[in-house]
C-alpha cells in the first residue's frame, strides 16, 4: 500500500511539473508580447480554472485554451496570441513559438520565436518558405492556363494555430480578403487545402 501511495504521489508531482511548464514560460513573459496582461491577469488565468477572462485597461482578456505545452488568449474582438512551446533535440532546450492574429476583416498571423529567456531567434530557419501554391489545389474542370499568381497578385493573408497535436494549421484567407467577384473566378479554377506542419525538434515541417 505505501509502494501505491509513493507511486501516485510521484504522478501527481510529474503531472503538476508537466503542467507547469507553459506557467513557467508566461511568467517570464516580457510585457510587450501581451502589453495588457499583467502580473495578476496571468495567475488568475493560469492557477484558477473557473476564471477564463480577466479585465484589462484595454478590455477583457480570454483564455481560449489551456494546455501543458500551450496557451492561446482573445486579446481584443480581433486579435489573440497563442504561445507554444517546443521541445527541441537539445536536451533541457526548448523554443517558444509566438502567433499573433488579427483579423481585419482577413486573418493576417505574425509568427517569431524566441529562446528559452525570450530572446527573439532572428531568421532561425524553423519555418520553410510559404507561397501560395501551398494553399491551392486546381480544380480538373478548372482553367489550366490560369495561374494563381493572376487572382493573388500580392501577399495574400495567412492564419495559423496550433492545433491539440501540437501541428501548425495554416489557412489561405481567400474568403475575406477577394472580392466576390474574384472568389468566385478563384472558385472556378482552384479549391484551397490547409497547410499542416510538423514539429520535428529542429524546424516545421
Amino acid at each position: 500500500m505505501r509502494k501505491l501511495i509513493l507511486s501516485f504521489l510521484l504522478l501527481l508531482f510529474f503531472v503538476n511539473l508537466s503542467a507547469q511548464r507553459i506557467a513557467d514560460v508566461l511568467a517570464e513573459m516580457p510585457e510587450n508580447i501581451v502589453p495588457t496582461l499583467t502580473e495578476q491577469n496571468k495567475r488568475a488565468l493560469l492557477e484558477d480554472s473557473t476564471v477564463t477572462v480577466v479585465p484589462t485597461i484595454l478590455g477583457q482578456i480570454r483564455r481560449v485554451d489551456y494546455r501543458d505545452d500551450y496557451i492561446m488568449l482573445q486579446t481584443s474582438a480581433v486579435g489573440s496570441t497563442q504561445i507554444q512551446l517546443l521541445e527541441t533535440n537539445v536536451e533541457d532546450e526548448a523554443v517558444i513559438c509566438v502567433i499573433q492574429t488579427v483579423c481585419g476583416p482577413a486573418c493576417n498571423s505574425n509568427i517569431t520565436f524566441y529562446d528559452s529567456n525570450w530572446e527573439q531567434i532572428v531568421e532561425p530557419g524553423f519555418l520553410p518558405e510559404i507561397t501560395a501554391d501551398h494553399f491551392v489545389t486546381h480544380l480538373p474542370n478548372g482553367d489550366a492556363y490560369v495561374k494563381v499568381e493572376t487572382l493573388l497578385p500580392d501577399i495574400c493573408p495567412v492564419s495559423a494555430l496550433f492545433d491539440e497535436n501540437g501541428h501548425l494549421v495554416m489557412k489561405l484567407d481567400v474568403d475575406n480578403y477577394l472580392s466576390s467577384e474574384m472568389k468566385k473566378e478563384f472558385d472556378q479554377s482552384f479549391s484551397l487545402k490547409d497547410l499542416i506542419l510538423k514539429w520535428d525538434g529542429q524546424s516545421f515541417r
